[in-house]
């Protein structure tokens, strides 16, 4: 169906009609008919028209999908519980099993209502296959290191503390440090030079030379930033 199937209900106004008197049901009729053309054209919709005869929803999704009854509407809660039991339960592959249904504001994990409470999947399966998290603050972790990608695989999840969690983002290579944080102006090559220049040049000479300040350069000589990378330089200096 194309956008060119949808169009407005013009409907062309009544006009010296009625006896000059007026008929109470001729009024009644054309203010009805006035009322139709300020609506959106979708049947049903009964909301203000706004863009070219659409409310504001079904114009963004016009321009969007090419269709105002385009995209993804929302799914009734009634059919993600049931698909948790009836599929994400039952699957014992190794494959990761991507959530189908809407995902929160940041597009990855996939998020539910469960007694009036809007919760994460994955935390929610984790809890009916393993039991109550030990303490309110373990994660539901990711053994395949893809939960940002939606996965709700019940033989991926388990109950780790954040410091375990964080370890396994290095692990899996999703953890934006170093180089993969986007705010970085360093390289692992600049931060290199740095630790080996400390002590042998002024901290001033080089955040001029790599564009920093001098407190950053600080606190990398301090081990406060890029730490990860201090300890391999020491590492492989023993």
């Amino acid at each position: 169906m194309t956008s060119s199937s949808f169009c407005c209900r013009f409907v062309e106004p009544v006009l010296g009609s009625h006896p000059s008197t007026g008929s109470n049901q001729a009024r009644t009729l054309e203010v009805r008919r006035m009322a139709d053309l300020r609506l959106c054209s979708i049947p049903d919709c009964g909301n203000a028209r706004k863009t070219k005869c659409y409310c504001n929803a079904h114009y963004k999704r016009l321009r969007r999908h090419g269709n105002p009854l385009g995209g993804r509407t929302r799914t009734p809660n009634g059919e993600l519980l049931p698909w948790i039991h009836e599929v994400a339960l039952h699957h014992t592959g190794t494959d990761c099993l991507t959530w189908p249904f809407g995902r929160g504001a940041t597009k990855d994990y996939g998020m539910l209502r469960v007694d009036d409470k809007m919760v994460y999947t994955h935390r929610y399966i984790c809890e009916l296959v393993h039991g109550s998290p030990p303490t309110p603050d373990h994660d539901a972790a990711h053994s395949c290191g893809k939960g940002h990608e939606g996965c709700v695989a019940p033989g991926h999840l388990d109950w780790k503390t954040r410091a375990e969690n964080v370890a396994d983002t290095l692990v899996h290579g999703t953890r934006n440090r170093g180089e993969r944080n986007g705010q970085a102006k360093l390289t692992e090559a600049d931060v290199r030079i740095i630790i080996a220049l400390n002590g042998t040049e002024t901290r001033c000479k080089m955040a001029d030379r790599f564009g920093v300040s001098s407190r950053a350069i600080a606190d990398i000589h301090r081990g406060r930033r890029w730490a990860w990378l201090s300890e391999q330089v020491k590492r492989a200096a023993e």
